[in-house]
């Protein structure tokens, strides 16, 4: 308490009476929150505040798949003129990903040219202007 806060107090209780106390509150503030006190609450509040935020938005960004590993579904065409070929996947008429794979994928994936495979990757890099998939994974699907 500051010292005109209790200077204030002590007069009121001597010479006003108990019913200008509450109204000097009011005036003055709270007694028993001078306003460095005040400041620190408050403060604390938005400390409080802004931590739960960040703690919320934390949780909602963990929730994310935090694999990498996406997939596209489509089918499997060499594009490009001998001998400058590239093994490509074809998602819809006018959209191809060149596909970057091993040595045993790319076998696999030049014999089954025309059907429907489902692709595994983590990232795509645009070289040469053209989309490119790194392949981790390729999953021949079949109609049932």
């Amino acid at each position: 308490m500051s010292y005109k806060t209790q200077l204030v107090f002590r007069l009121n209780i001597k010479l006003i009476g108990k019913e200008n106390i509450i109204f000097e509150e009011k005036r003055y503030g709270n007694f028993f929150f001078p306003k460095k006190i005040k400041m620190k609450i408050r403060t604390l509040f938005v400390n409080i505040f802004l931590i739960t935020a960040m703690l919320i938005f934390s949780a909602c960004a963990s929730s994310k798949d935090t694999t990498g590993i996406k997939e596209l579904v489509g089918q499997v065409v060499v594009v490009g003129n001998e001998p400058f070929t590239n093994l490509a996947l074809q998602v819809n008429p006018s959209l191809n990903y060149i596909l970057e794979c091993n040595g045993k994928t790319r076998d696999i994936l030049l014999g089954n040219q025309g059907k429907w495979v489902k692709i595994y990757y983590e990232n795509v890099v645009e070289k040469n202007n053209l989309k490119t998939i790194e392949v981790e994974k390729a999953e021949i699907l079949t109609r049932e």
